[in-house]
């Protein structure tokens, strides 16, 4: 089954509110670890423990630099809160266990709290990371603390504890993820909805904003060119006139599959409107360009099942013709009604002989 144009892009504008919260969630936790930071330091002098007292120092020490450094530009702001997250997991966790002998101490609840803060703050692959090196340092210690302490309590206290923890950890972890899922599951369908056409399937107007930017910056910077193609039915609004909308609708679904078999899976269609449709291919040359606009005027001459001819006129802009995208835009469709003209000369002169 051909893959449908654009579906990497879509992807990327699913995750939009997804990659604002991976930038806006790590942020909080970053200033909630300065104030916890300074809280457990002051804390910890009032009752003497300077070990811990030390360490959150480091902490905030290293937070405060990677602070400065993200404000510089130098780093971004996931690294600068993953930083805090890695030390309070990896350096902080362990020495407080043995601080505080294991389960005996508030350890267990705060390693569960910083769980949970991986869980909820961060995506795709660096969780799993975290998450996956965080459970098994944890299970090392808890196995540990399980052995060393049967010399000193009973089987069944220390199975409790340990069993408990565990089992408390891994369920609090699974419905989380479980529901993070489902809840990206569920945005993902509403913004495919919000940027897809309901009658096509191709992009809506809204879609192709997001990857026109893209490929705006694209172009700036690496110079990698690209095309615009415009797009309408002829005589669209008689076909609707004569037959009905259903069928207009239904060429309108035609010409649509005629674009994305024309196109390769890097470039995105888009119902730009009425019977209007915009083509972008992206990081191309003129000559293809060409080519996949004849093979769309072409795949539309044959449509089959309709009682009539469908045809479509096509206007061609190269970004590197004009300033702005939206002078390439403006250009594309020029031409298009320039096609359009020269065809209604055609029928006519057609006619007259």
């Amino acid at each position: 089954m051909k893959k449908r144009a654009g579906d990497e892009e879509l992807f990327s504008v699913e995750n939009k509110y997804f990659d604002t919260m991976q930038k806006s969630l790590p942020l909080k936790m970053f200033i909630s670890c300065l104030a916890c930071c300074l809280i457990a330091i002051l804390a910890l002098a009032f009752v003497g423990d300077y070990i811990l007292m030390s360490v959150h120092i480091s902490i905030l020490i290293a937070t405060i630099i990677a602070a400065f450094l993200q404000a510089r530009g130098k780093i971004t702001v996931e690294t600068a809160c993953l930083i805090p997250i890695l030390m309070l997991c990896f350096l902080f966790t362990p020495i407080s266990w043995f601080s505080y002998d294991g389960f005996f101490g508030y350890t267990p609840y705060v390693t569960i709290l910083f769980a949970v803060m991986i869980t909820l703050t961060y995506y795709r692959r660096i969780q799993a990371l975290l998450l996956g090196l965080y459970s098994a340092l944890l299970l090392t210690l808890s196995i540990y603390w399980l052995f060393r302490s049967l010399a000193t309590h009973s089987l069944g206290f220390a199975l409790t504890s340990f069993l408990g923890y565990s089992a408390t950890y891994a369920i609090l972890i699974y419905f989380l993820l479980t529901t993070k899922r489902k809840s990206k599951e569920i945005s993902s369908r509403i913004m495919d909805r919000s940027v897809r056409d309901d009658l096509t399937g191709l992009f809506n107007r809204r879609g192709i904003v997001q990857i026109l930017e893209a490929e705006e910056r694209l172009y700036l910077s690496k110079n990698e060119d690209f095309s615009i193609l415009m797009l309408d039915v002829d005589r669209f609004k008689s076909i609707n006139d004569l037959y009905g909308h259903t069928i207009g609708d239904a060429v309108l679904r035609s010409i649509a599959t005629c674009i994305l078999d024309a196109i390769r899976s890097s470039d995105y269609a888009t119902r730009y409107g009425g019977d209007e449709f915009l083509i972008l291919l992206s990081n191309t040359k003129r000559d293809v360009s060409r080519l996949v606009f004849e093979r769309i005027e072409a795949a539309a001459r044959v449509i089959p099942g309709y009682s009539f001819p469908v045809t479509v006129s096509i206007g061609l802009a190269m970004r590197s013709e004009c300033t702005t995208t939206d002078e390439t835009i403006a250009l594309a469709d020029k031409r298009m009604y320039e096609d359009k003209d020269r065809r209604r000369e055609e029928i006519e002169k057609a006619a007259d002989r």
